[in-house]
């Protein structure tokens, strides 16, 4: 027996002993299993492989798992967070103490300060004339005004009834000014003259006025007729 054994070991060439390896592994698959739980670390997971299913939402992701300030406004849920300790009642919360700025006085009743408001903080256009005071607004407010006139003369024959006019005498405000109010008036007193019309253009700055005379007396009793622009600016 024991020569037979000599005899088949000196006969088994490496390539045999290869070919058994092979099959024994083809046999048995190609994978290894891991040793054992709590051994897969960094080095074991491909890059980008592990996904939101791959994390059990009973444990999750806590926070020795996420990097100090790397989460912002959109990662939380705003609703899901409580108040800030001792800050219940800052909803209702007033400031307190001295007012400044444009303020005056004290807080959570501060007033606007004197001199504080000027043109530059009014809304064009929004004043009334409830919002004024008595006396409250004189020449230095308005700025200048002036007076510009027109004039249209009358050369009545005889004062028989019937009336002579002055035709449309024209008066307007100059360049920059706003027309702010209109006159009319005779150069002279006389019982049977009158202003027959005066028509105000705002959107214009202008005004014209008509007048009528029958007070006779040709050419020696001419009458002027004048029309005034009131301007301001």
């Amino acid at each position: 027996m024991r020569s037979i054994g000599r005899s088949i070991r000196s006969k088994t060439s490496p390539g045999v002993v290869l070919g058994v390896i092979a099959i024994l592994i083809a046999l048995s698959g190609t994978s290894i299993a891991l040793p054992g739980k709590n051994t897969v670390d960094s080095g074991d997971i491909k890059k980008n492989a592990v996904k939101s299913s791959d994390i059990s939402n009973s444990k999750g992701v806590k926070s020795p798992d996420v990097v100090n300030n790397t989460l912002t406004g959109d990662d939380i849920n705003e609703s899901s967070l409580g108040k800030v300790p001792s800050a219940d009642s800052a909803d209702s919360a007033r400031p307190s103490g001295p007012a400044g700025g444009d303020l005056d006085g004290n807080y959570p009743n501060p007033v606007v300060g004197p001199n504080k408001i000027n043109s530059a903080n009014v809304l064009n256009g929004s004043l009334g004339a409830d919002d004024l005071g008595a006396d409250s607004v004189g020449a230095s407010e308005l700025g200048p005004i002036t007076i510009h006139e027109g004039q249209g003369s009358i050369i009545d024959l005889t004062a028989n009834g019937i009336w002579t006019t002055s035709g449309d005498v024209p008066a307007s405000c100059g360049a920059g000014e706003q027309l702010i109010g209109v006159s009319a008036r005779w150069n002279s007193e006389g019982a049977n003259v009158a202003i027959r019309e005066l028509n105000p253009n705002f959107a214009t700055n202008s005004v014209t006025g008509e007048g009528i005379s029958d007070t006779g007396g040709g050419i020696g009793g001419q009458q002027n007729f004048v029309v005034q622009a009131i301007c301001l600016g």
